[in-house]
């Protein structure tokens, strides 16, 4: 069956049965179906160069969603079958990305060579990351390669349908406190000067409040530009500090986990995580120690990490793992009713995606309630902030109103 999708142009060279050379080009699906239109034409392909087609921009960088969506059409190719430098050649052939017919040819090249696809998927990190690889490389040891790409690609798909869906729900208090800042500077700097001169010819004695509202409009004056340098400096050593110290994210990601709030969701998230991955490792027939390995390997949270880590010293000591769970506070204690469970059941996998949808399911719950309270919050943190800004300012004329 002819695969669907825009044709691509191949440029050849080759010989015929009589031994003339030939060049070329040629238009096909893919490069198995050139080869098969050039030995209808009686000429042997020797090598075969895809072309990019016209209107594809160098330019146009590689998302998730395009690395999502080929990992989706070579999952399903090849549960239908189809050999795997077919499918490759499928959907290369389908794409119309620069930057993404470049990495399927690279790939394809690799296994051309001799390589094995976890091997060439792990020559692009930024696009396929280690827990990846991994997974694929056991895959194909247990022959569940299309099984376990489907996995991944729903793993993904999930994280960031619920990334994305934060982000959302994020932007309207995001613009409330940014309008928050701006109106109170704006007031400070320009507002509370005006005022200023009208009150120093007020032979009267002025209110706290209205004196150091003074006092911070004067101060953001004469050092604004100190201010916003000091501000950027800090970002920048804040950034570069986090990005080269081993020990303050894991001290920043200690002290989320002490905060009331954040903690239980820091823990449902690193639950959720921990559940979802082992579970996928498993699936993919990873051993249950070197699947602990993975899952502290990708964790986000090094505190978590540590506590993977923990656990698997318990398993190879010989404990369960619904044993050692115990032993790990950092973990839920109803995790360890799941994996309880699916050891006695002998469906470990299973328990513990079903515990990862549980946790989840909580966390969105958590998020959105948060988010439902911050909008509020937040209209009430700029009503107090303007409110008391120009009650200051209005103080000193109610008083002198009264006096006269």
């Amino acid at each position: 069956m002819r695969p669907q999708g825009a044709m691509t142009s191949f440029r050849y060279k080759g010989k015929t049965l009589e031994g003339d050379c030939r060049t070329g080009q040629i238009e096909a699906f893919s490069a198995y179906e050139a080869r098969v239109q050039l030995r209808r034409k009686s000429v042997i392909a020797l090598s075969l160069t895809p072309l990019l087609p016209s209107g594809i921009s160098w330019s146009k960088p590689i998302n998730r969603q395009d690395i999502n969506s080929f990992v989706t059409q070579l999952a399903t190719l090849i549960n239908s079958g189809v050999p795997l430098l077919n499918c490759l050649d499928i959907t290369y052939s389908s794409t119309n990305n620069a930057s993404v017919a470049n990495l399927l040819k690279t790939i394809r090249d690799d296994l051309t060579a001799g390589s094995d696809l976890a091997t060439a998927l792990s020559r692009h990190p930024q696009q396929f990351d280690p827990f990846f690889c991994q997974l694929v490389k056991s895959a194909e040891l247990s022959a569940m390669r299309g099984p376990t790409l489907n996995r991944l690609v729903n793993d993904r798909a999930k994280h960031e349908e619920r990334v994305s869906a934060i982000k959302k729900a994020l932007v309207y208090p995001s613009a409330v406190l940014g309008l928050t800042l701006i109106v109170t500077l704006l007031l400070l700097i320009e507002v509370v000067p005006i005022f200023a001169t009208s009150f120093a010819d007020f032979n009267a004695d002025l209110p706290t409040s209205t004196l150091t509202l003074l006092a911070v409009s004067q101060f953001l004056q004469d050092h604004s530009g100190l201010l916003t340098a000091s501000t950027l400096f800090i970002v920048l050593v804040s950034r570069w500090s986090l990005g080269h110290s081993r020990e303050l994210p894991i001290a920043l990601d200690g002290l989320l986990y002490k905060m009331p709030l954040l903690s239980r969701m820091r823990q449902e998230a690193g639950a959720a995580s921990f559940c979802r991955t082992l579970s996928t490792s498993i699936a993919a027939g990873v051993p249950l120690v070197d699947a602990l390995d993975t899952v502290a390997e990708c964790s986000r949270s090094k505190v978590y990490a540590n506590a993977v880590q923990q656990l698997k010293a318990k398993l190879v000591a010989g404990d369960t793992m619904s044993t050692a769970l115990l032993s790990v506070a950092l973990f839920p204690s109803i995790l360890q009713q799941f994996v309880a469970i699916g050891e006695q059941c002998a469906a470990l996998e299973k328990m513990l995606y079903t515990a990862a949808l549980q946790f989840e399911n909580t966390l969105d719950t958590t998020i959105q309630t948060l988010l439902h309270l911050l909008e509020p919050a937040m209209m009430i943190v700029l009503a107090g902030l303007v409110g008391a800004i120009i009650l200051a300012l209005y103080l000193p004329i109610f008083e002198l109103g009264s006096v006269m």
